[in-house]
């Protein structure tokens, strides 16, 4: 037996009491119930053309199928177990506190609502789409408490499995009465929080409905899982990470030589399909960032007419889930501007999880459960890149935890990109008198704002993007600037103006004078 297959025993185990109540079900139920070995409960909401959610479930009743859409990547061999002649119902898991047929104590209440029920006539084999004999449940009805908790796409729930799901299953299909005297019980004031509910001998039909983790290989490769591109504003951090994480899913060396334009316009193209294959995830830390936006976060919905709070997967749960039932293919998400938010809270419990001997499928392997009851682990297949420019803040300021999991590589101003022999010289010039005067090469000008320009261009590049970032160098300090500027420009036919009312700027002068 696997260390995994031990741990779900064990949890089993312990949890047995709850999902094997010693309650006598009588005759009349166990004959309702007695045809009704398993069945599939599923739920009907995904992304619609438009890219906003939406719950399919009325189109599926009228259409006679049901497709997989929230995740069909990872549930893919599940849906094709699924058989003709199965018994399947549409759901929909969420939480609530009012308006319950027993006490709760101001408990959340876990609430399961079943909006239609159905034989399954044919699967496509497909891993997506069935097709469906529907009935629909009108009114909606709902269970509370025990055996609630189906909260991913597809659960197969058995009878064999204990009083619970027995009751639930006639629940769904023979229109029987749930006995809330376990939900009375459960909800007293001497009850623990609910736990999320696994079951007995378990197969691969079982795993989604538990929500357990899979088991994982430890790597062969020991490239580092999460690693940060620093540096100076401007020196090709964000396009950098394409090609780290095109180097990543394709399993070839960096290369970061320099690139004919078509070679870049390759790379970002084959950088956009995997975005649209979800293998690439890009997001951007900002100062409102949150764990609820990067994890999960409760959101209010209406069900059945009635306000409730329904948890909603952030980015990185999303991807880790996908990677996690993907076991062949590595997976990468980047966080550009990595330094913008509260690391610490986006983070939250999972800063430890993200550390390469915690991941799921290595030796030290961890998993959290989260506010939700969701069973979660950082898969081993899952890259992290992060951006900071050092300008916004230094390393040495970066939370320690956050340094001790990440591999920092340096992003370096680069002259040899620039190819205008007069915006070479000026763009080394100028951070070698920023590196004089501000003593730190966190505050240097990066190659990217002299990149494929000419001199003609020189204005536009100071005045637009250089100057500003000199005034936030050196505090808006115009003195500073105004000599910075007159060093760099010295030699050349621009000249440092300043009409006392705005900040300074520059042109070309009026008298030509030595070039470079």
């Amino acid at each position: 037996m696997t260390n995994n297959q031990n741990q779900i025993e064990q949890r089993y185990n312990e949890i047995g009491d709850l999902l094997n109540l010693s309650r006598n079900t009588n005759s009349e139920t166990a004959s309702r119930t007695q045809d009704i070995e398993y069945a599939w409960y599923v739920g009907a909401t995904g992304n619609n053309a438009e890219g906003n959610w939406q719950d399919f479930s009325e189109q599926f009743l009228n259409e006679g199928r049901w497709e997989n859409l929230s995740a069909p990547e990872y549930y893919t061999d599940v849906v094709n177990q699924i058989q003709p002649g199965d018994r399947i119902a549409i759901k929909a898991s969420y939480t609530r506190k009012n308006n319950l047929p027993f006490d709760n104590n101001n408990k959340f209440v876990g609430v399961l609502s079943i909006k239609a029920i159905g034989t399954v006539l044919e699967n496509s084999n497909d891993g997506r789409n069935i097709k469906v004999n529907w009935q629909k449940v009108d009114p909606i009805r709902e269970w509370y408490g025990p055996g609630a908790q189906l909260r991913s796409t597809i659960h197969l729930v058995k009878a064999a499995n204990g009083y619970i799901y027995k009751s639930l299953l006639d629940f769904t299909f023979n229109n029987g009465a749930q006995d809330y005297s376990i939900c009375i019980d459960k909800y007293s004031d001497n009850e623990e929080e609910e736990v999320s509910e696994t079951t007995q001998g378990m197969d691969q039909r079982d795993l989604i409905n538990t929500q357990d983790l899979p088991i994982r290989q430890p790597r062969t490769n020991k490239d580092p899982l999460n690693f940060i591109l620093y540096g100076a504003p401007g020196t090709g951090k964000t396009y950098s990470t394409a090609e780290y994480a095109l180097s990543i899913l394709e399993n070839r060396p960096v290369d970061l030589s320099r690139k004919t334009q078509e070679a870049r316009k390759q790379l970002m193209q084959n950088y956009n399909n995997y975005i649209k294959q979800g293998r690439i995830v890009f997001t951007t830390f900002h100062q409102n960032y949150s764990y609820e936006d990067f994890i999960q976060g409760l959101r209010p919905v209406s069900e059945n007419s009635l306000f409730s709070f329904k948890p909603i997967d952030g980015v990185f749960k999303k991807i880790s889930d996908k990677a996690m039932y993907d076991n062949n293919q590595p997976y990468v998400i980047i966080i550009d501007e990595i330094n913008r938010a509260n690391i610490s809270k986006v983070f939250g419990e999972l800063i430890t999880l993200i550390e390469d001997d915690k991941r799921w499928g290595e030796i030290n392997e961890m998993s959290v459960t989260l506010p939700s009851g969701d069973i979660f682990a950082i898969p081993n297949n899952l890259y992290i890149i992060g951006t900071m420019n050092s300008a916004d803040k230094s390393i040495s300021l970066i939370d320690a935890a956050l340094r001790r999991r990440f591999k920092f590589i340096e992003q370096h101003p680069d002259s040899s990109l620039i190819t205008d022999a007069t915006l070479k010289n000026v763009f080394e010039s100028l951070n070698k008198i920023l590196a004089e005067e501000l003593d730190s090469t966190d505050l240097l000008i990066g190659h990217s704002y002299f990149i494929n320009r000419n001199q003609a261009d020189l204005c536009e590049i100071l005045n637009n993007n250089i100057i500003p970032l000199l005034y936030e160098y050196f505090y808006d300090n115009k003195k500073k600037v105004a000599n910075v500027l007159s060093k760099v420009l010295e030699r050349l036919s621009i000249d440092v103006c300043d009409n006392k009312i705005s900040r300074l700027y520059v042109k070309e002068a009026e008298n030509d004078s030595e070039s470079l």
